[in-house]
């Protein structure tokens, strides 16, 4: 049960669209669920650098909303093998017109970083890298049972035999194994979960 005021955050994704060592942007999308139509502060802090806040008209019900917000020379997030994997908490938090207590907040940890792959050349904050990867299959067969030391003990063991990046074949696994690879500095490429031939429509 989660208890919130009368707008809620339903769901929260952010986005790192370009990062150098000078500014990173943002990309925000929320969806805010209102019981009435009204006008919001939306406040956004991430980690030390920055705080922007923003009015919002809200209609009754689901809102999409999407913002951007730009970062100052950030401590950009690196593969293990090119430097260090800073982590920053995003936090957004809703406001009520008139109100200084938030009626809802959300918070995601992530890294401010750039990766681009052209032509099977990948780059990281600019910078190209020969990557150096492997499949990584379920943690166990039945994914729900692996305790989230074990997820993470497949990162730890993949980032001790040298290699920069995971790929997560066929399947999608627990957030306690992106968690892990975000905070170790392990690149993921992840599969669909899907396998083998299946209908045009597909």
């Amino acid at each position: 049960i989660v208890t919130t005021g009368p707008v809620r955050i339903d769901r929260l994704r952010v986005l790192c669209r370009d990062a150098n060592t000078d500014r990173a942007n943002l990309l925000l999308h929320a969806r805010l669920d209102s019981d009435a139509s009204r006008t919001v502060r939306i406040r956004t802090t991430i980690g030390n650098y920055t705080q922007r806040e923003r009015v919002q008209p809200l209609a009754r019900g689901a809102n999409e909303v999407e913002w951007t917000l730009g970062v100052d020379n950030p401590r950009l997030w690196w593969p293990w093998s090119l430097g260090s994997p800073e982590l920053v908490d995003v936090t957004v938090e809703v406001f009520l017109e008139d109100d200084d207590a938030a009626s809802d907040t959300a918070v995601r940890r992530t890294g401010i970083r750039q990766v681009s792959f052209d032509r099977w050349q990948m780059s990281i904050n600019g910078e190209r890298m020969f990557v150096k990867g492997a499949n990584c299959g379920p943690t166990r067969m039945q994914i729900g049972e692996a305790t989230g030391e074990e997820l993470r003990r497949d990162v730890e063991l993949a980032r001790d035999a040298g290699l920069d990046l995971l790929r997560v074949h066929a399947h999608i696994t627990r957030p306690e194994f992106y968690e892990a690879a975000d905070s170790l500095g392990m690149l993921i490429w992840q599969d669909l979960p899907l396998q083998w031939g299946y209908a045009r429509s597909i």
